[in-house]
């Protein structure tokens, strides 16, 4: 997930933290032991505005990076 991260997010340094908000995730927690609660989103004010709203969404850009971040995590772990 970090070299994931630094591909990406090269100035970003990545650490665990808590996150003490509740999510969606709760539904996946009884099929995996390992879940990571990570959005590797750049939020603008366009997409802070739609947070927590009736259209929730990241937006167009954020979904692509979303896409291209986790295929990248699936092909770190493979080595």
């Amino acid at each position: 997930m970090g070299r994931a991260a630094r591909s990406f997010f090269p100035e970003t340094v990545a650490a665990p933290t808590l996150m003490i908000v509740g999510t969606d995730t709760r539904h996946e927690e009884p099929l995996a032991e390992d879940i990571f609660r990570f959005p590797p989103t750049v939020m603008k004010p366009e997409d802070v505005r739609r947070t927590h709203k009736g259209n929730e969404r990241p937006g167009a850009e954020n979904s692509v990076q979303m896409i291209k971040f986790y295929a990248r995590v699936i092909e770190e772990a493979g080595r």
